[in-house]
């Protein structure tokens, strides 16, 4: 007797949503440093050349950076970093089991915007430093 079943069906190609949380930290920088946790969403597509190997490009919209709150001599500040990336990675997946793969593969970054905004006491100022980077 022979059975079938639909999970033993390959589907070359799916795609679907990405959203999550990014959580960065910006290193050599002493007024900012706290981790910052942020937004991250996207689209994503994979293409199954077989049961274990399969090509995973995704289009990821993630904000970054680092940020600084405290009190100085009475008076609360606020440093923050924020740096804004559009991000295509393209994934190669080996699937171990059914559920469970290992990805590697190059990623490519834009930065769309990066702006350093600084908060002491009741005055504020945003710069933007986009072409620092």
């Amino acid at each position: 007797m022979t059975h079938l079943k639909a999970q033993d069906k390959l589907v070359p190609f799916s795609y679907g949503l990405k959203f999550g949380v990014s959580v960065s930290d910006v290193q050599g920088a002493e007024e900012l440093n706290y981790l910052r946790a942020e937004i991250l969403a996207g689209v994503q597509a994979e293409y199954k050349f077989n049961k274990k190997i399969s090509i995973k490009p995704e289009l990821i919209y993630t904000r970054q950076g680092s940020v600084n709150r405290g009190n100085s001599n009475g008076t609360q500040f606020d440093n923050t970093l924020r740096l804004d990336y559009l991000n295509l990675p393209i994934l190669f997946k080996y699937y171990l089991t059914e559920g469970l793969a290992l990805e590697l593969g190059p990623r490519m970054s834009y930065l769309i915007n990066a702006q350093y905004k600084t908060i002491v006491g009741p005055e504020s100022s945003i710069l933007e430093i986009s072409k620092q980077f």
